[in-house]
């Protein structure tokens, strides 16, 4: 009996700190997305094709078809993803359901966060 009492403890402590560790992960993913947002961001830019006169004529016709002149230009983005995932090796994929979140704010950075 000392032995179930003694292996259930050590179980429940190891889920409560599991969780809390997540917690605490999904909370600095959190705070690092907000740091991603430089106060320069919030000023409005919008996208010309004078922006991309100095790049090579392909780069230039690439922004003209895929752009609008006068969109506005978005500074930071978050894109919520799901499919599957492997750590594994060549051999043996495993491939996991995964969900995630990205916040992107070139050139500062981004923030991967797996659920």
């Amino acid at each position: 009996m000392g032995w179930l009492i003694l292996t259930l403890s050590i179980v429940g402590l190891a889920v409560a700190t599991l969780f809390l560790w997540q917690t605490l992960d999904r909370r600095l993913d959190g705070r690092a997305c907000k740091q991603l947002i430089p106060a320069h961001s919030l000023e409005r830019e919008y996208f010309s094709l004078s922006i991309v006169s100095d790049q090579p004529e392909p780069v230039q016709r690439f922004f003209k078809i895929a752009i609008r002149d006068g969109t506005l230009i978005q500074r930071v983005v978050e894109i919520d993803m799901r499919g599957e995932l492997s750590l594994s090796t060549k051999e043996r994929w495993n491939y996991r359901p995964m969900r995630a979140r990205q916040t992107s704010a070139p050139p500062f950075g981004f923030v991967w966060s797996l659920s």
